[in-house]
């Protein structure tokens, strides 16, 4: 069972608390977290820019819990910081490094995460 947050505003503040000090976060939408598999964005995710304002995460996350409304394979909600970027993004999970790497192939997206070991793979390292 999934649960995706109504309650943007709480959501916002939550991102925005743990952005503020950390480089990354996830926010699970399902019962139970993965603790091995892939996670991949979906494409049509967010991208700030350094000194992003309160609206723009805002803006971001909504669109996240749409995006999560529509397609019912979207297990988390994502930021990830990269230099001056924080990307917002919509993410999948697979069992499988091979449906991961088919699904970022079809999604354009430049990494997988691996859960177990904690790490990004890169597309050149498919």
């Amino acid at each position: 069972m999934r649960t995706i947050p109504t309650d943007i505003a709480s959501l916002t503040n939550e991102f925005k608390s743990v952005l503020a000090t950390a480089p990354g976060y996830t926010r699970w939408l399902i019962e139970r977290i993965p603790t091995a598999g892939y996670v991949v964005s979906r494409l049509g995710g967010t991208t700030l820019t350094d000194g992003y304002s309160h609206g723009e995460l805002y803006a971001a996350l909504e669109h996240a819990c749409n995006l999560a409304q529509r397609y019912e394979g979207i297990s988390s909600i994502g930021a990830w910081k990269d230099e001056e970027l924080t990307y917002i993004d919509s993410n999948h999970h697979f069992k499988s490094r091979e449906r991961a790497v088919e699904f970022a192939t079809l999604h354009n997206q430049l990494a997988i995460y691996d859960v177990a070991n904690d790490c990004c793979i890169e597309r050149a390292d498919y």
